[in-house]
């Protein structure tokens, strides 16, 4: 919902992340990573487009999964949570990954830190329903 409320906050926040702007604050770090910098205006809207679609659909995975639960199918919203569980884990292994390619440790530890902690909450879910 937050993506959807302050788009042009999120948008911003991405092309930040992408052009690797976090290398240029004072003191600012000469870096070979730097020509790993997407400028494109095109690519930092699709891909926060993108995260917003699969956030949006494995919100809907949850709501069913929680629906199915409360209308007494276990087997269902087992299934349903498992999948939105190993989407959402995969999502932040993703992140990780980009965190790696843009060099988030550098300067935005603590955005990997958070993505690592969310790795790990969702694959604790999974186990949760899996169990």
């Amino acid at each position: 919902m937050n993506h959807l409320v302050d788009f042009r906050g999120g948008l911003f926040f991405i092309a930040g992340f992408m052009t690797l702007s976090s290398l240029d604050t004072e003191p600012a770090i000469k870096s070979p990573l730097k020509s790993r910098a997407i400028e494109s205006d095109a690519m930092h809207r699709l891909a926060f487009i993108v995260i917003t679609v699969l956030l949006a659909i494995l919100a809907i995975a949850f709501a069913v999964a929680t629906v199915k639960y409360l209308g007494g199918s276990l087997d269902a919203a087992t299934a349903w949570a498992s999948y939105a569980f190993t989407g959402l884990a995969a999502l932040w292994f993703f992140f990780l990954l980009a965190d790696a390619w843009f060099g988030s440790w550098i300067r935005l530890d603590g955005l990997q830190r958070t993505h690592f902690i969310l790795l790990g909450l969702a694959m604790l879910g999974l186990s949760i329903v899996q169990a």
